[in-house]
């Protein structure tokens, strides 16, 4: 079974900085990390193997990443931390972004800090790439 995903976007940051960003793009993943006003500091290529993959889509199955929201906002707060997912597999695909607001057990909001679920998704994000950082 092919568990690469069709696609594959994801970030996380904030206008102070850093930012990191996920895409698959020619059947690999572009990992970028931007500092201060999203000016690129490092740019690296990363290929995962199958049974990487595989591990990924299992921790996300387990953590509903299905049930998550399309917006997650808290607009009492202007800056801070924005962040993205957009995952499609043939069989099921999620498309969801947050600013200071974060998707809790089931998909619910978790006001102004990142609780365990979404801390979990990073986790299995920073696995998929070999623990370099994406937080």
């Amino acid at each position: 079974m092919n568990c690469k995903p069709n696609k594959f976007a994801i970030s996380i940051g904030g206008f102070m900085g850093p930012c990191y960003s996920l895409m698959l793009k020619d059947e690999v993943l572009l990992y970028q990390v931007y500092q201060a006003g999203y000016e690129v500091k490092a740019e690296e290529r990363i290929n995962p193997q199958e049974a990487s993959w595989m591990q990924f889509r299992t921790a996300i199955d387990k953590l509903d990443l299905w049930s998550w929201q399309a917006e997650y906002a808290d607009p009492g707060v202007l800056d801070g931390t924005y962040w993205s997912v957009e995952i499609e597999f043939a069989d099921k695909m999620v498309k969801s972004e947050g600013s200071n607001c974060y998707p809790g057990e089931g998909g619910k909001p978790n006001e102004y800090e990142k609780g365990k679920s979404f801390k979990k998704f990073l986790g299995a994000v920073r696995k998929l790439i070999g623990g370099r950082e994406f937080s």
